[in-house]
């Protein structure tokens, strides 16, 4: 448990650290997941993934959903969370209360973030833009000069939709049909640091 303890707690906001593992290449080849430090608190980090991991649907049906309830909350908090860590890694994961726009709040081991996270939390819309690795472009994720979009759990102005930022690093609070299969997912988590 020190050594990935090790990896991260020295850093701070803008830096990167690997942590965990994922199909990354075009073949499915699995590689360290980068991370993005974006908040440092005095008992966690909150980070994000340098790049789009996978490609998957905010919800797997057309229909009104929120964050509480729909599939890419269930998958990144069993399928994601599992296959992407060891137990050590997991053991270091906090349980985040998660606020939302369109439900109540949620306990989650790994979640998106917000459209009010991705505002404060990043410079401006360059600073937004993301890359897929190449796993989730053969698995469908739609690109513009490397750059694709990626949701966002906050609910879009209609229920059917969920927000996003396109691959120019703009923020679409309008978002995009839940059941949308382009998007990139781009997971985030708090660490746990050790105390002072």
């Amino acid at each position: 448990m020190n050594y990935w303890r090790d990896v991260y707690e020295n850093k701070h906001e803008g830096e990167l650290f690997e942590f965990g593992r994922w199909p990354q290449g075009a073949d499915g080849e699995i590689r360290p997941i980068t991370w993005r430090v974006l908040q440092r608190q005095d008992d966690h980090l909150l980070a994000v993934a340098e790049k789009g991991l996978e490609c998957r649907q905010y919800h797997e049906y057309y229909r009104a959903t929120s964050w509480q309830d729909c599939s890419l909350r269930r998958w990144l908090n069993s399928g994601f969370f599992s296959q992407a860590f060891e137990d050590a890694e997991r053991s270091l994961i906090m349980l985040s209360r998660v606020i939302n726009n369109a439900c109540s709040a949620t306990e989650d081991r790994i979640f998106l973030l917000s459209t009010n996270e991705a505002t404060s939390l990043f410079a401006d819309n360059a600073d937004r833009r993301v890359k897929a690795v190449d796993y989730a472009v053969k698995n469908g994720a739609n690109t513009t000069d490397g750059y694709c979009f990626w949701w966002l759990r906050s609910q879009g102005s209609y229920a059917i939709n969920a927000a996003d930022v396109d691959s120019n690093g703009v923020i679409s609070s309008s978002g995009g049909n839940v059941n949308y299969r382009g998007s990139a997912v781009r997971p985030a988590l708090r660490l746990i640091l050790p105390k002072q």
